[in-house]
């Protein structure tokens, strides 16, 4: 179990690594994907990695549990944010809707608050597509989704 977490640790840190840098993931062929290639180099620094890397199978690596991990740092990122905006005294939440190019409604939704010297910071939380924009409706599809349950 041990080696499991260290081996786990070391994935999340490397997605977590280039998502920072804006870098991609994937390339045309798996075995070339920075991935793949930043945990062949962690492989020196992480010696459970080495072993773990050796496996045939993969299943740790799929892209679907990449885009598994991704989506859960970012949940983490976006709820550490709003629990600093619950912190500070004056703030707003903005909700717009908007249509794309398919005439599907969608909603951006960012949070506005003052920090330290009356400085103004605006934060982008995401944009969600949703089937009606009513204000009560907007609200409640929200609320079930990644942004709206941490304002509650």
């Amino acid at each position: 179990m041990e080696n499991a977490h260290s081996v786990l640790m070391a994935i999340f840190t490397t997605l977590r690594f280039l998502c920072r840098q804006g870098l991609s993931f994937r390339g045309h062929e798996d075995v070339s994907s920075n991935f793949i290639q930043l945990l062949e180099l962690r492989k020196e620094d992480v010696p459970d990695l080495k072993e773990w890397m050796g496996l045939s199978s993969y299943k740790w690596l799929l892209h679907d549990i990449q885009n598994e991990i991704i989506d859960s740092l970012g949940k983490l990122v976006l709820l550490s944010e709003v629990c600093e905006m619950k912190k500070r005294e004056h703030f707003a939440i903005m909700v717009e809707e908007t249509c794309d190019i398919s005439i599907h409604g969608q909603v951006t939704f960012c949070i506005q608050s003052v920090v330290g010297n009356l400085t103004i910071r605006e934060d982008f939380v995401g944009l969600y597509e949703t089937p009606n924009t009513e204000g009560k409706n907007t609200f409640w599809y929200l609320e079930g989704h990644s942004c709206g349950h941490f304002l509650l």
